[in-house]
C-alpha cells in the first residue's frame, strides 16, 4: 500500500497539469523546481542527493533513499531516509508557491553530474572531457 492511497486526490487534473501522478506502483511525475530528476519521475527505493538551503545559502546535503511519495492540499511530499545518518525525513513542497527559491532539491546522479559537468565547462571553456574510451589516452605536449 502507497501513502498516496491515505490521501486521496483529483489525480484527472493534477495528471493534465502535468504536474503530479503515479506510474505503476513504484514510481511517480512530479513536475516541481526542487525535483530535478530525468524526465520528471521519481522512483521508490531509488537513491537521490537531496541538498537543503537556507535563503540562499547550502545548509546541508545527504544522500537519500525515497520510501514514498504523496500529494495533499496543493502540496507534494517526499517521504526519505538519510542513508548516512539513518533518519527518516519528510519534505514538502507547496505547488502554488510563491517563494522564487527552493528550501531543498532532490537530483539524480544523472542530472547532477550534468549540471557538474556544464558548470566546469563554463568556468574552464579550454577544458575538453573525453568518452569512456578515451580514459587511458594521455596527451603530451
Amino acid at each position: 500500500m502507497r501513502l498516496q492511497d491515505f490521501f486521496p486526490y483529483d489525480i484527472v487534473i493534477l495528471g493534465l497539469l502535468h504536474v503530479y501522478h503515479g506510474i505503476g506502483m513504484d514510481s511517480f511525475f512530479i513536475n516541481q523546481p526542487c525535483i530535478m530528476v530525468k524526465d520528471s519521475i521519481v522512483t521508490t527505493g531509488e537513491t537521490y542527493f537531496l541538498f537543503s538551503y537556507d535563503g540562499n545559502q547550502l545548509s546541508t546535503s545527504s544522500i537519500v533513499k525515497l520510501i514514498d511519495t504523496f500529494y495533499y492540499n496543493d502540496h507534494i511530499y517526499l517521504l526519505l531516509t538519510d542513508l548516512l545518518a539513518g533518519e527518516i525525513l519528510l519534505r514538502n513542497h507547496g505547488l502554488n508557491n510563491v517563494q522564487p527559491r527552493c528550501q531543498w532539491k532532490l537530483f539524480d546522479v544523472d542530472t547532477l553530474r550534468e549540471i557538474l559537468f556544464a558548470k566546469d565547462e563554463l568556468k574552464y571553456p579550454e577544458r575538453t572531457y573525453h568518452n569512456n574510451d578515451d580514459l587511458l589516452e594521455l596527451d603530451y605536449e
